[in-house]
């Protein structure tokens, strides 16, 4: 199993790139890698077995006898780590799940390529050296591409949600646009809110804009709806 959850992890990065590669804004070019963590001391339990985690990811009947018994030392390592570890409450299956929790052995990072530049991992340092909109881009789009990826395992005609708040409030105009477009490309169904929305030009083939309309001091606002379908409003 653990074999099986690994290649679909791996497989899932794979798409997430390649709707990565549909997006190309700021002249910039996102990539994600997950990778096996540089130290599996630090991971509190499954150390042993996140040790042998290249093993984990070869098909069960390629693996030679050597590489059978190095798994079998980690088994055994954990369950003699299991009967003697005292740690924050927690009961006796949830540290077996948590041994088995092959999400802890990895990391996702995000490298950013821009046009004509060298192609980096995307830190704290890195990201603070980014424009706003920048900054915007890099946190975001990623994580878009993780959900269409996601929504790609559903059946086809499963609906394709999105909700974003105050949606791309640092962006400018241009910026805003391409970032409303990659959702439509992935056929999301969004809604967004914020004070400078508008898919006037965009080509996104059709949406409704609600600007509300409140009164200081009343309970009631008014949504006006204006009806955007290929490059004619209808209010």
């Amino acid at each position: 199993m653990l074999h099986k959850h690994i290649r679909e992890a791996k497989e899932w990065v794979q798409q997430m790139n390649e709707s990565l590669l549909t997006m190309s804004t700021v002249k910039d070019r996102y990539e994600l890698e997950w990778q096996a963590k540089p130290r599996s001391e630090d991971i509190k339990l499954g150390t042993h077995l996140a040790r042998q985690q290249k093993l984990f990811s070869k098909p069960p009947m390629k693996l030679s006898e050597g590489e059978r018994e190095l798994l079998k030392v980690a088994f055994k390592q954990e369950i003699a780590a299991l009967q003697h570890y005292q740690g924050n409450g927690m009961n006796f299956e949830q540290r077996l799940q948590a041994i088995f929790d092959y999400r802890q052995w990895f990391q996702f990072d995000v490298y950013i390529t821009p046009n004509g530049g060298q192609r980096s991992r995307l830190t704290n340092k890195t990201l603070g050296a980014r424009s706003g909109a920048e900054r915007l881009f890099a946190l975001l789009v990623p994580l878009l591409a993780a959900v269409a990826s996601l929504y790609k395992r559903a059946q086809p005609d499963a609906p394709r949600l999105l909700a974003l708040d105050e949606a791309f409030d640092r962006a400018d105009a241009d910026n805003t646009k391409e970032l409303i477009e990659y959702p439509a490309a992935q056929d999301f169904q969004w809604i967004m809110t914020g004070p400078q929305l508008n898919i006037s030009g965009t080509r996104v083939p059709a949406g409704i804009r609600y600007l509300m309309l409140h009164e200081k001091g009343t309970k009631v606002a008014t949504a006006v709806p204006k009806i955007w379908k290929g490059n004619q409003h209808k209010d």
